[in-house]
């Protein structure tokens, strides 16, 4: 692998639902990147990650916290399709470090300020520090990157949405680095 010197970002938003804890759903899948190509011998290595959660439309009710779970993935995950406790442990053990598919993690407790006209949100930390994911500085991205969030508040499901800033850095693989990262890329346990 070799590193071309070139880099690219990546930023958006998309909206999300911040619902109460007795709702199990909330996720929020994003592909974010996609390349389609003949030419496999290019990749991206994350150089660096963050996300966001923008200001809150409405009112929720009180002063309240709010968890939000984030991971990137080469590959999408599989829905929580039950609706429930179990179907919400099982699609967010997925987000596991070790599932081949997540290359970078964020976890966030913020807080939930009510007020008379638009609730608001303040970090619990510096903003670049809670926002930054740790990422696997190893892995390769092939083909695609995918933003997953899953958000929970102690009070009313209200509307808002999610920012994020993604800076890559364009690599150079050889047929062999190519195929293992796609494999890795598409949750194939292999070692590297």
């Amino acid at each position: 692998m070799k590193k071309t010197g070139k880099t690219m970002t990546l930023r958006g938003s998309s909206p999300i639902n911040i619902n109460g804890s007795s709702v199990f759903s909330g996720e929020l899948q994003k592909n974010i990147f996609s390349y389609s190509s003949p030419d496999q011998t290019r990749g991206w290595i994350l150089r660096d990650a963050w996300a966001w959660l923008a200001m809150i439309d409405g009112t929720g009710g009180g002063d309240t916290r709010v968890g939000l779970t984030q991971c990137l993935t080469t590959d999408v995950l599989l829905p929580n399709a039950a609706g429930n406790i179990t179907g919400l442990k099982a699609y967010l053990s997925q987000y596991s470090s070790a599932d081949n598919r997540t290359i970078a993690w964020n976890q966030q407790d913020i807080h939930r300020r009510d007020s008379v006209n638009k609730d608001f949100v303040i970090p619990t930390n510096a903003f670049v520090d809670t926002t930054k994911f740790l990422h696997d500085e190893s892995r390769v991205i092939t083909r695609d990157l995918f933003l997953n969030t899953y958000i929970t508040t102690e009070s009313a499901t209200v509307t808002t949405r999610i920012d994020w800033y993604i800076v890559l850095e364009e690599v150079e693989l050889n047929p062999t680095e190519s195929v293992m990262q796609q494999i890795k890329g598409i949750a194939q346990s292999i070692s590297s």
